[in-house]
């Protein structure tokens, strides 16, 4: 009789183990446009301008489509759900090639590139720009930090990812995990759409504007 119950006590709690682990299986992570990340429970799915899932606490939720990076949601679900042992292998040549890449300087100045500076004049020095803001153009976070950075009377150059694929290299090299928009503010990378620290960084610059009084 104690052994017939030793069993039954046994069998449920495989059973309850299996479930969970089924549970964590089927989880799913969407990343979002500002770098916070949610994990649901089960999958989501994608409508024509939304993202309906269930949150970890059995609640039905939805998201607009444009706050969410759907690829950078889809890389961050096959981590979460990769199993451990899997997580641990060798890095491909491809792969090491790619971190090796990453870790390339992003400039070189020698000091025969600084004689060259000092001597030449202002105008035969291309100035590197001070901020630089990566798109596409279907990105509406993109398009709040394009109007941010007019409002603020900024000087900044902006590269469309999807037309350059050196602007895509760039990107994805000062920023491997994040979407678009990403922002470098004189060497500080900004990923997503963040006001507060976009604001704070260039209010930090050097005085860039162009006094128009005479």
């Amino acid at each position: 009789m104690l052994r017939t119950l030793d069993r039954r006590l046994v069998i449920v709690s495989l059973t309850v183990a299996l479930a969970a682990l089924t549970v964590a299986a089927s989880a799913d992570v969407l990343v979002l446009w500002d770098g916070s990340k949610i994990t649901t429970s089960g999958s989501y799915s994608v409508d024509e301008n939304k993202v309906t899932f269930t949150d970890a606490q059995g609640r039905y939720a939805s998201l607009p489509l444009d706050e969410v990076d759907l690829e950078a949601s889809r890389a961050a679900t096959e981590e979460a759900q990769r199993p451990a042992t899997s997580k641990a292998r060798v890095a491909s040549p491809i792969e090491r090639k790619s971190k090796k890449e990453a870790r390339e300087p992003v400039m070189t100045i020698t000091n025969a590139d600084v004689g060259t500076a000092a001597e030449g004049s202002d105008s035969d020095v291309a100035a590197e720009p001070q901020v630089i803001l990566y798109t596409t153009t279907w990105c509406g976070y993109c398009r709040k930090a394009r109007t941010l950075l007019d409002e603020l009377e900024v000087d900044y150059v902006e590269h469309d990812i999807e037309k350059d694929p050196k602007a895509y290299s760039d990107k994805t090299r000062k920023s491997p995990s994040c979407g678009v928009p990403v922002t470098d503010i004189a060497g500080t990378v900004v990923c997503g759409f963040n006001e507060m620290r976009l604001r704070k960084l260039i209010d930090g610059l050097p005085a860039a504007k162009t006094d128009s009084a005479t």
